[in-house]
């Protein structure tokens, strides 16, 4: 799928925002607790910061933004997100995760455009190189969030702490060439650093569970750009 956004449909998209305010992203205790508006902002500044770090190519800049704003569109109206977690390991809560989306989609393109449709399949087919950046993006902020609060110690079970972290790892895979950022936060959570000055991240605290010696970048078959050091400005 290959169409141009106009700025008239990213003001329209950002004048859709506040009711992301509604869904919390996370079900758990308070200090996970933040709103899908949040989680859309956070991808917005990922997306300067990388921007400004790392040599992105070919990247239509309105288009991810307009992919940013549209991905979670379809969770309008749910009280809470479904987490990534369940949505894999849970047919049945992700089929009504998906049937509520697409009820809810249809409605808002019904009223807006049918340009929300092929955004929404623009991202769920992840064939072009702006798709795959902002679901690199979705699946780093929502790591982020769970290493800048406690680490991984929150996590109620070894698997689902692997399943973290493979989620951190599988940003590399989708968008290699910011694999070098990837490391960069997997070797401060190994060493249980802090996160305090960290662009990206706040603190984290001694992870509950071992370091799983599974839990290292991939070797990636795609070529990748050597991005410049995420200090090189300074």
């Amino acid at each position: 799928m290959n169409f141009r956004v106009t700025k008239e449909q990213i003001k329209e998209l950002y004048e859709l925002q506040p009711h992301l305010k509604k869904t919390k992203r996370y079900k758990r205790s308070l200090a996970y607790r933040e709103t899908n508006y949040n989680h859309v902002q956070k991808m917005l500044e990922l997306f300067g910061l990388l921007v400004d770090d790392f040599h992105l190519k070919d990247i239509d800049h309105d288009k991810v933004i307009a992919l940013i704003l549209a991905h979670d569109l379809g969770e309008i109206g749910m009280k809470f997100d479904i987490g990534c977690y369940e949505h894999r390991n849970n047919e049945e809560i992700s089929k009504e995760k998906s049937r509520q989306e697409n009820i809810t989609m249809m409605d808002l393109a019904s009223k807006h455009g049918i340009f929300l449709l092929n955004l929404c399949d623009e991202y769920k087919e992840q064939k072009t190189r702006e798709s795959q950046l902002v679901k690199a993006l979705d699946r780093l902020d929502a790591q982020i969030r769970i290493l800048g609060v406690k680490g991984i110690k929150h996590e109620p079970t070894q698997d689902r702490a692997d399943f973290a972290m493979r989620n951190l790892l599988s940003v590399a895979e989708i968008f290699p060439e910011i694999a070098q950022l990837v490391e960069q936060i997997l070797e401060q959570a190994k060493d249980d650093a802090s996160f305090k000055d960290h662009k990206f991240l706040c603190f984290t605290k001694k992870a509950k569970f071992k370091w799983n010696p599974e839990w290292k970048i991939p070797n990636l078959e795609k070529d990748t750009a050597t991005p410049p050091a995420l200090n090189a400005r300074e």
